[in-house]
């Protein structure tokens, strides 16, 4: 993974707040009212992308070079309440398909959905090759 910032999520909690992150292995969190970070969330591998909750800015899902999905509460960030396993390489893209479904796309080829609060894997989709233009995912529910 490069050295660039790789996202920045903005979600309304009584002021704005951003995630962003910064160095590799650092996600910093500010309020737009404020210069300084008011959250780090020191990580031991590099950071490939960060998602907020879309129900609750209360939780974040860090997607990780160390093949795993961290999921975190803000309220306490000393450890994740969850990390998900099953991807053999770099986590490179998150995102809240509802409030408990996270898809997560890896440069192991494969995309995966996962339930957070019941912290399982719900279903492996194989053959995606994970190129630097992929944008992303959509989701119609039928």
């Amino acid at each position: 993974m490069n050295k660039k910032d790789c996202e920045v999520n903005l979600v309304q909690v009584k002021a704005v707040v951003s995630i962003k992150r910064v160095v590799r292995e650092l996600v910093k969190i500010w309020c737009t009212k404020q210069e300084a970070s008011v959250l780090n969330i020191d990580m031991k591998a590099n950071i490939c992308c960060v998602k907020y909750n879309p129900e609750s800015s209360l939780y974040v899902a860090v997607g990780s070079a160390d093949h795993h999905i961290h999921y975190y509460d803000l309220r306490n960030t000393c450890q994740p309440i969850h990390v998900f396993s099953g991807h053999k390489k770099a986590v490179s893209y998150v995102n809240f398909l509802s409030n408990n479904e996270l898809a997560s796309a890896s440069t192991d080829s494969t995309l995966r959905l996962w339930d957070v609060k019941e912290n399982l894997l719900v279903r492996t989709f194989r053959g995606h090759t994970n190129e630097k233009n992929f944008v992303g995912l959509t989701v119609t529910h039928m």
